[in-house]
């Protein structure tokens, strides 16, 4: 059973999205640094924002659309953020939206099944999950004093 690293990456649907989350995404990338998943059947665990905008809207809340790489590599889960949500929410709102999302997708990791799905420790997913939140947390924290 492999180790696998968090990796994070984002499709903004425009230049205003970006604008309000970016510093977000940043927080996100380096709070996966280091972080690894004991006992996962997958080399990579990523998550890739999905953030409407004024070009393109992606149309979903939260977690979703998980995609296991036809190799076996990785397992992907979106994290959509609608315009709705960036634009009203403060920077902890939004933080605390973007680490719900995470913490829930281990539940539509189960929800999707598989065998090796099955294969996942996921009381050290959760574990793992929250670590990456925690570091998350502090990271944007910080980027906003």
């Amino acid at each position: 059973m492999n180790e696998a690293t968090i990796e994070i990456s984002a499709q903004f649907g425009g230049r205003d999205a970006a604008a309000k989350v970016l510093p977000h995404f940043r927080a996100l990338k380096a709070a996966g640094q280091g972080v690894v998943v004991p006992s996962f059947p997958f080399d990579k665990l990523g998550f890739i924002l999905r953030v409407d905008g004024e070009v393109t809207s992606y149309g979903l809340s939260g977690a979703g659309n998980v995609d296991i790489d036809k190799k076996g590599e990785y397992v992907s889960i979106d994290i959509g953020i609608r315009r709705d949500d960036w634009s009203s929410l403060s920077a902890n709102e939004l933080a605390e939206a973007i680490q719900q999302a995470i913490k829930t997708s281990t539940q539509l990791l189960k929800d999707v099944g598989g065998a090796r799905l099955q294969r996942i420790d996921f009381e050290e997913l959760e574990k793992s999950l929250s670590e990456f939140c925690r570091r998350y947390v502090a990271r944007i924290g910080s980027a906003e004093s």
